[in-house]
């Protein structure tokens, strides 16, 4: 796990930019334990890298990564889990190693089976790669996306760096907002896709690669952006009992290679445990192969919020040593922090336990296992129950009616209401679209806050259509959703949300649920009757985990990681920070509007999340001197 950066000119360059130094310095806390550079001899190409030793701590797993003979130089952030497979298929072909990293592997594989190696990888990652006697530039990015990789394009130079602040160091990079993808951001709670935050910039989206040659002329040449995974084609299967068996024990079979690859590291390593399905199995199954370390988070506060009583009854049944955190307050320097990693900003007040935990566990290890993916994999959210059941006697009300409540909801209703959000989606045909389940701001509330550029904003975020368009298209609700919030909610929210505050403690995190055969398997294998129905969700992973867990171990039970509401409006300290941002003179918000609007959504439903992420923002603009 590591930070990369890459510099390509359009020309022969004189000198080293001055700015990438200070790019690479940027993103140290992705990889405190070492810095490397690499340049081409007429420094159009320059490769950075900031190195967590996790695999091979030796000089021989420095990056960048060179092959001498075939002048292939790569920059690699991320783990290659099945690489001692594809090393002894290598070895098997001729090649000799001289590391024990999975980066020389990679490198290899590249050498031996060309653009055709990126399908057999299983892991999380993105790199830059040049093949030098190609004049050839390959960046790619894992599958479900848990590693980030940014770029941008100017008149004279490609950037890619794992975050933002390190394209920013180059003074003549863009600091302008793109106000079309704030706009998304405020109504769905992320930039989604390979858009930005930040105008001319771009994300690689997840199972992308670019390619493009490099050539001795004044002039770009278009790179090509294009999958090299896409999803499998959705069950619809006519399982009967002993096919479900079988599915039974594939899934099985997955999980536990899934994990026993993950575990593979030359540093300490942990497992976060909530207490919830889907870590609680990760860590029995791992338990099952080695002595391990396990980690919860409680809320002394909360005993809504507080899920250490579940993990602790977990803990004990696996024999697992086991660790807690317990966070009774929140200081505004951790705001700050977290809008100075965060730069691109997303909708989750969870990062705050996130990013607290992740700080603790560091002091124990290197790297953790953790549960993600499962809920949109296998059907875990409850909402999904509800809309089934809604989708059954929807149809059986005229259309004009569910019209008029949607639009009434909608217009009356302000975000948080409980209820809102079902009502105001009535409207919406469920043989082919989804419910947006979270509107985090309206129009009101935007011209409110950016009363100088209120047109441009609310022209952006006023057309509802940015949802329409990210919703899978399949004719059965199960998969919808399971489809649709694999490739937006999990890749744009939970999964930056973990990399951000993982790394800015220099911590790996691992999700085994992520293994590449397990999502094929999950998205082009599992029926809908397997995954959730109007009453359970998860029912094949929950089959699964009753082998595992405790008898009475509470399989439906969702609890969410959330940080209780009254760490911050309860926090007189916290709420001063966030009011003194909002309204001092270099907010970017309408500062007439903010006193109100603090106190107003105190009381709503959501209303914590509204004013962090305003917070957020503010500080964000502030830090990386974003113009408006």
């Amino acid at each position: 796990m590591c930070g990369i950066l890459a510099s390509i000119s359009v020309m022969p360059r004189s000198k080293k930019p001055a700015w990438f130094e200070e790019g690479l310095e940027s993103i140290n806390h992705r990889g405190p334990d070492g810095t490397g550079t690499w340049w081409s001899r007429d420094l159009r190409v320059g490769l950075g890298h900031k190195r967590l030793s996790i695999i091979d701590l030796s000089n021989s797993g420095a990056q960048p990564m060179h092959d001498e003979n075939s002048k292939v130089h790569l920059t690699f952030n991320g783990e290659i889990y099945n690489y001692l497979i594809l090393k002894k298929t290598l070895q098997d072909c001729g090649y000799n190693f001289k590391s024990r990293s999975d980066t020389e592997v990679l490198l290899k594989a590249y050498i031996e089976w060309g653009d055709d190696f990126l399908v057999r990888l299983q892991g999380m990652f993105s790199f830059v790669l040049y093949d030098e006697r190609k004049n050839k530039i390959i960046a790619a990015r894992d599958i479900a996306g848990e590693k980030p990789l940014f770029y941008l394009k100017t008149e004279h130079e490609l950037i890619f760096c794992s975050e933002l602040k390190g394209i920013l160091k180059n003074k003549r990079a863009s600091r302008k907002v793109d106000f079309n993808s704030l706009g998304k951001l405020l109504y769905i709670g992320f930039v989604p896709d390979q858009e930005c935050i930040l105008e001319g910039y771009k994300k690689l989206p997840p199972g992308h690669v670019l390619t493009f040659n490099l050539k001795t002329t004044s002039k770009w040449t278009e790179f090509k952006i294009q999958p090299f995974w896409t999803f499998p084609l959705p069950a619809i299967s006519n399982l009967n009992t002993s096919n479900s068996h079988e599915m039974l024990e594939e899934l099985n079979d997955l999980l536990c290679s899934s994990v026993e690859q993950q575990l593979i590291a030359d540093v300490p390593l942990g497992i976060l445990l909530s207490g919830g399905l889907d870590s609680s199995l990760i860590s029995a199954i791992a338990a099952k192969q080695s002595k391990i370390n396990t980690f919860s988070v409680g809320f002394p506060s909360s005993h809504i919020h507080d899920e250490t009583e579940y993990a602790r009854k977990v803990a004990r049944h696996i024999g697992s040593e086991h660790h807690e955190l317990m966070i009774e307050q929140v200081q505004p320097e951790t705001l700050q922090t977290l809008a100075l990693h965060f730069d691109e900003p997303i909708i989750d007040s969870s990062m705050i336990p996130t990013f607290l935990i992740s700080k603790m566990v560091r002091e124990y290890c290197k790297v953790v296992l953790g549960g993600d993916g499962a809920d949109e994999l296998f059907g875990g959210y409850p909402h999904y129950n509800k809309w089934l059941s809604i989708s059954k006697i929807a149809n059986k009300i005229p259309l004009i009616l569910r019209k008029v409540i949607a639009l009434s909801a909608r217009h009356t209703l302000a975000p948080g209401f409980t209820g809102r959000n079902y009502l105001s989606s009535l409207d919406i045909n469920l043989d082919n679209e989804l419910p947006k389940i979270s509107e985090y701001f309206d129009q009101k509330t935007i011209q409110l806050l950016f009363s100088k550029i209120s047109n441009e904003m609310i022209s952006s975020v006023s057309n509802s259509d940015c949802w329409k368009k990210l919703v899978y298209n399949h004719s059965d609700l199960v998969q919808r959703f399971s489809l649709t919030d694999f490739r937006n909610y999990l890749t744009e929210d939970i999964l930056v949300k973990v990399d951000r505050a993982s790394m800015a403690n220099s911590l790996e995190v691992r999700s085994p649920f992520l293994d590449k055969n397990l999502i094929e398997f999950a998205l082009g294998k599992v029926p809908s009757f397997l995954k959730f129905d109007d009453k359970n969700r998860k029912i094949l992973l929950s089959k699964l985990a009753k082998r595992y867990l405790p008898n009475n171990f509470d399989l439906i039970r969702k609890q969410g990681f959330s940080i209780p509401k009254n760490l911050i409006f309860e926090n007189k300290q916290v709420l001063t920070f966030i009011f003194d941002t909002l309204s001092n003179s270099n907010s970017i918000f309408e500062k007439s509007t903010i006193k109100s609007l603090i106190k107003k959504e105190s009381n709503r439903k959501g209303g914590m999340e509204r004013v962090f992420t305003l917070c957020q923002l503010n500080l964000w603009a502030g830090q990386h001197e974003i113009n408006f």
